[in-house]
């Protein structure tokens, strides 16, 4: 089964700004390859929710979150 990818706006917002970064400093190329990357690895976290280390953390809400 695969999970649906939600993003937070910030997240987003973080994705867009080094998408212009990268397109003004190193071309529009590395910056659509980044983004495509970007996406597919989010794709595979999808698909398999549970690759990754949890993570032992102090915050209760945080409770089963991976590092990956």
């Amino acid at each position: 089964m695969m999970l649906a990818v939600r993003q937070h706006q910030e997240a987003r917002r973080d994705l867009i700004r080094h998408f212009v970064d990268l397109a003004e400093n190193a071309g529009i190329a590395v910056a659509e390859r980044f983004l495509a990357g970007a996406r597919a690895s989010f794709q595979v976290l999808a698909q398999r929710a549970s690759i990754g280390v949890l993570l032992a953390l102090n915050n209760a809400a945080l409770a089963g979150m991976r590092k990956w």
